[in-house]
């Protein structure tokens, strides 16, 4: 998906598809495709959109209980439908639900501390400011 701000306003990018195949905004023709006519949200909705190259990403299936007994078609859908129970009973009511993850995409929830990041952080970098003091003391030195 596109982003967005001051210099890239919204509606302004090619996606690859018209208004016309998708709905009135290039950007959410997807969405109101899967939403539905009614403004109100009582259409019936449908699922397996594949807007934004969603069909190309390598989603392992296992990874998240979001794609626990979904079909290969619906598993690769840009937009899904979960029930009210469903977030309630497997989500805890949080809303941060997440099914369409590349294989290779790092999970959040299995890095280590910050503490343990920032020092591995700062040791790479005062390795990097040694290579480049030998840098510029051989550069100095050719001079």
């Amino acid at each position: 998906m596109s982003n967005f701000g001051k210099r890239t306003p919204f509606g302004n990018s090619d996606l690859g598809f018209t208004a016309e195949e998708f709905g009135t905004d290039p950007h959410l023709g997807a969405f109101e495709k899967v939403f539905g006519k009614k403004a109100d949200g009582t259409s019936k909705r449908t699922e397996g959109e594949y807007s934004f190259g969603a069909e190309e990403i390598a989603v392992d299936k296992e990874a998240a209980v979001e794609n626990k007994n979904v079909d290969d078609k619906l598993l690769h859908s840009r937009w899904r439908c979960f029930s009210r129970d469903w977030i309630a009973d497997t989500k805890g009511d949080s809303l941060d639900i997440s099914w369409l993850k590349d294989k290779d995409s790092v999970d959040a929830a299995d890095l280590p501390e910050p503490d343990v990041l920032a020092r591995k952080a700062k040791e790479e970098l005062e390795a990097a400011m040694s290579e480049l003091d030998e840098l510029l003391a051989a550069l100095e030195g050719a001079n």
